[in-house]
């Protein structure tokens, strides 16, 4: 049976009859050439990822309707074997839209000829987008199928679509919650039609959630020209999540590792503190499938890029290179060090505690009492100082995870200052109840 092979629950995916925590990164293979492909994952492996994730970008495989290319740097049976040869899970992620920062979110130029004479309408229920999207997965499964778990490969999911909620939400035309629901259904149904049989997850759908389809997140704390340091925007998704999905894992598909960069505008590099902030936050959260965005650089080459949106920088169009901001390891195949090699630790860390996290007994033990006394909570009819800091503060912000084999009191301060607190850990968890100080720094720094 299929569930002997690849199942999940709540704490994450079950594979051939053992849980696997799952940590690793985005691989563009469109975007580095087949000779380096290898180089990339060997260091991959250094990094102690076991998990990659990598779109199929229909535009690259048939930039003209009815040629298509699988060989050389498009060759996908070569990539898989190769993930495979070196022990990766893959998680597939075929579209039709993939976004990727590549013209037109990944669909071929052609299709713009059918729109224009108003053929049909793209990621909707339209009966001819429909028909090519169906030949386009039939291809796919094509390629894919015998790298399955299910067939003896390595790859354990598959992605249906990209973002759909930001359609929904920023899109020109009005979708309705049903009419989402049935578009995505109709490709999970094409899918299995033709043998993809591995568990589904659309990224930022969550209309999905509840329907045998994960819905999986992104976090991007940081991101310039909109926001910066709002950890809270992401975790309420993920809060939300664990609550109306409650039999499926929290994916984080794309975890903040760099962005991508725009003509006419700085290259923004996210700091080592910002790639420390979200790993041990999504983390202590119960996440147990976490892919960093990028993990490998690559190249957009001429003409596939996307012009980006107007928000960024006049939407003058993304650069070529998709070093995205300093990923861990570089367009050119060099390693950013400090990246790198926190992620490595990091890595090491995650997995040698994951049973601390995902067999969380749920309990509040240790408390903070003192360190709020600057911070008064209007009240009615008077104010009061939250000397114990048991409110919800933006940038301030406590959570605690454990079981008898040991626990976790993790503090993350984004404000501006540093804050001395004085933390009580009582005598169930240490044998006797003790108080100890400690200053958390500001934003560049977080303590667990």
């Amino acid at each position: 049976m299929i569930e002997d092979i690849i199942s999940y629950d709540k704490n994450g995916f079950i594979i051939n009859g053992k849980r696997e925590f799952l940590i690793g990164g985005e691989f563009h293979y469109f975007r580095v050439p087949a000779a380096l492909w290898e180089d990339r994952l060997l260091k991959m492996k250094a990094i102690g990822a076991n998990l990659i994730s990598v779109y199929i970008a229909w535009n690259m495989h048939e930039p003209e309707e009815g040629l298509e290319r699988w060989s050389g740097d498009y060759d996908l049976d070569r990539f898989l074997t190769l993930c495979e040869k070196y022990g990766f899970y893959v998680l597939i992620k075929p579209g039709p839209y993939i976004c990727a920062e590549l013209d037109f979110g990944g669909h071929p130029d052609w299709l713009i000829s059918k729109i224009a004479k108003k053929e049909f309408r793209i990621r909707m229920l339209d009966e001819g987008y429909l028909k090519l999207c169906k030949k386009w997965y039939k291809t796919c499964s094509e390629k894919i199928n015998s790298h399955l778990i299910t067939n003896g490969g390595t790859i354990i999911a598959a992605q249906i679509e990209n973002e759909y909620d930001h359609l929904i939400e920023y899109g020109e035309e009005t979708i309705t919650v049903q009419n989402a629901i049935d578009y995505f259904m109709f490709l999970k149904n094409t899918m299995e039609e033709y043998g993809i049989d591995v568990p589904k997850f659309a990224n930022e759908a969550e209309f999905l959630r509840g329907r045998g389809i994960i819905d999986t997140r992104t976090y991007y704390p940081n991101i310039p020209g909109l926001w910066m340091w709002e950890f809270e925007r992401f975790e309420e998704k993920l809060i939300s999540s664990k609550k109306s999905q409650p039999d499926s894992p929290i994916m984080i598909l794309e975890l903040q590792a760099g962005w991508f960069s725009q003509i006419g505008a700085p290259t923004y590099e996210p700091g080592l503190e910002v790639v420390e902030g979200v790993s041990k936050s999504v983390f202590i959260k119960g996440a147990s499938i976490v892919n960093y965005y990028m993990m490998v650089g690559g190249t957009t080459f001429p003409f596939i890029g996307a012009r980006g949106d107007t928000v960024f920088s006049g939407g003058l169009g993304n650069i070529t290179s998709y070093d995205f901001g300093g990923s861990p390891i570089g367009e050119t195949g060099e390693i950013h060090k400090d990246k790198f090699f926190w992620i490595k630790g990091f890595i090491r860390f995650a997995k040698e505690f994951s049973n601390l996290i995902f067999n969380s007994d749920g309990r509040s033990l240790v408390k903070i009492i003192s360190g709020g006394e600057n911070i008064a909570i209007l009240g009615a009819d008077k104010s009061t100082l939250d000397l114990s800091l048991n409110k919800s503060f933006e940038n301030f912000t406590t959570y605690e995870e454990g079981n008898e084999d040991g626990r976790f009191f993790f503090v993350r301060n984004v404000e501006d200052d540093d804050k001395a607190i004085t933390i009580s850990v009582p005598k169930e968890i240490a044998g006797d109840e003790f108080t100890f100080k400690s200053t958390v720094y500001a934003k560049s720094q977080e303590q667990i």
